[in-house]
């Protein structure tokens, strides 16, 4: 994952509690179609963590990386 990352082929995140270390999310942006470009989000989050905008922050987040440092033109969400 580290590779695609520095690639620019992949960008997987991963979200983990501060305290116990247990994971509560996983997300990522994933090319969908370089000559435009277009990126899609996707997301899952554990049900007993949902509700708490960690989903909500790291769109957020996916969002800024995607239009400013891997130019995207398009972004979807699934």
């Amino acid at each position: 994952m580290a590779q695609h990352w520095a690639e620019q082929k992949d960008f997987p995140n991963f979200c983990f509690d501060r305290l116990s270390g247990r994971l509560i999310m996983a997300s990522g942006c994933h090319p969908r179609n370089l000559d435009i470009p277009c990126y899609e989000i996707g997301y899952w989050c554990r049900a007993s963590q949902q509700g708490k905008g960690f989903v909500n922050e790291c769109v957020l987040g996916i969002v800024q990386m995607a239009f400013e440092k891997a130019g995207a033109a398009r972004l979807e969400i699934r």
